[in-house]
């Protein structure tokens, strides 16, 4: 395993050590939100129809970047949770109250940015004939993979950049979000493949989540959104600076 990765996990370990009730319940109520996003839409706007499609996309896309502002106040807590500062659950609610603005324009930006580059592969999903053959079927199959990953591997190069973003929201209050934006992109030059790295090594724990039904990931998502905290405050040289007087020890 990369080394750094190994430093990130262990301290994302030390941070978690005795007091992993909170995050767990605050990664779950964050992913059940998200989830809950999808579902409304399905609700709202079934059908098959062009507007249907459209209008459902449309408020798919507005919920998820008004849970955005959930998932800003989670890593506003894990990041106190880094540094040994106060924290609690109602620091989910805190961009609601506090400058929601911010994290709003931020939100969108990641969010159209998603919404396009998955734009091909839904358009060539509602708008492809009913395959006659299994050949046919095959073929049709392959294509819609191909553009879904042609589309994952777009955003990930755009949006891999822009990965520290909310972070550095919730250490700078008077950052405006496009202005995060390219802080993150400032920030992240030259260090995008050891983050990309870092989420790969926790595939093997995210396939163990959904072997467990999806049970394990309670723990897991925790223990990875942290350790992607501490990537973060090694990126800025905040480790050890700023632990209420106390260095993480690394062996």
């Amino acid at each position: 395993m990369n080394t750094n990765n190994r430093r990130w996990k262990l301290l994302a370990r030390q941070a978690l050590w005795g007091r992993p009730g909170l995050p767990i319940l605050a990664c779950f109520l964050v992913m059940l939100l998200n989830l809950a996003g999808s579902y409304l839409s399905g609700i709202f706007f079934p059908g098959t129809g062009a507007m249907s499609i459209v209008l459902g996309e449309i408020f798919a896309l507005g919920l998820s970047v008004l849970f955005c502002l959930f998932s800003a106040g989670l890593y506003r807590m894990l990041l106190h949770m880094a540094r040994r500062e106060e924290y609690q659950l109602s620091d989910l609610l805190w961009y609601f109250k506090n400058q929601p603005d911010r994290i709003l324009m931020a939100s969108l930006v990641l969010a159209v940015i998603a919404w396009l580059t998955s734009l091909p592969a839904s358009i060539y999903n509602y708008s492809m004939p009913a395959p006659t053959t299994e050949q046919e079927y095959y073929n049709l199959l392959l294509t819609y993979m191909i553009l879904s990953l042609a589309g994952v591997a777009v955003n990930l190069l755009v949006t891999v950049p822009l990965s520290m973003t909310y972070y550095l929201l919730c250490d700078n209050e008077e950052l405006g979000g496009m202005e995060a934006l390219k802080r993150s992109a400032a920030v992240m030059k030259g260090h995008a493949l050891q983050y990309i790295l870092l989420q790969i090594s926790f595939l093997p724990l995210l396939l163990l989540g959904v072997v467990t039904f999806y049970l394990a990931l309670l723990l897991v998502v925790p223990y990875m959104e942290m350790s992607n905290v501490m990537f973060y405050r090694d990126l800025i040289g905040d480790i050890g600076r700023n632990d209420g007087g106390s260095e993480y020890e690394y062996v």
